[in-house]
């Protein structure tokens, strides 16, 4: 990224701010390859404590500021034998197993809300686009990734504390 600038998470109004070990805080924009760019340098987890609604406020900010395509990374555990430590996969879909709505449409403060905002309340199913998948595998190809593409499989904790649960 170039002409970088950061704000801290606690700068801005309502934003959870995560507590796990490893994960910043902070908004970094930008520029990346010519073109505005925005990142978010750490998340938060329910463990942590916040409600669900604090989940999808990455997603909200991002939206207010113009943010049209949104890629998510993580780095999570899996119980498919095949998948080595350090495998890349793409999210083509997902299984919720928390007993929640996977996307909360329920904003904090309507004062935040802008007028691109309705693009990001949409069903589940089309958070995994298949045209975006399909980018995700020809720039992996592309800089020498194997990419697999599967689904993500989304908890509660505490889970997977015994063999019969996997």
């Amino acid at each position: 990224m170039t002409d970088v600038q950061k704000i801290s998470f606690a700068h801005i109004p309502y934003f959870p701010i995560p507590t796990n070990i490893g994960h910043g805080s902070d908004l970094v924009y930008g520029k990346w390859g010519g073109k505005a760019a925005i990142c978010f340098t750490g998340r938060i987890h329910q463990f942590e404590g916040y409600h669900t609604q604090y989940h999808s406020f990455v997603g909200y900010i991002s939206a207010f500021l113009g943010c049209e395509y949104m890629i998510s990374t993580n780095s999570c555990g899996s119980i498919y034998p095949n998948l080595a430590i350090g495998d890349f996969i793409v999210q083509s879909d997902h299984f919720n197993h928390s007993h929640r709505k996977f996307i909360n449409s329920t904003l904090l403060d309507s004062k935040l809300r802008a007028p691109n905002m309705d693009n990001y309340l949409f069903e589940a199913t089309a958070i995994h686009g298949p045209k975006m998948v399909e980018l995700a595998k020809e720039c992996a190809k592309e800089v020498g990734i194997d990419l697999i593409e599967g689904p993500y499989a989304y908890f509660t904790l505490p889970n997977f504390e015994s063999k019969a649960e996997i």
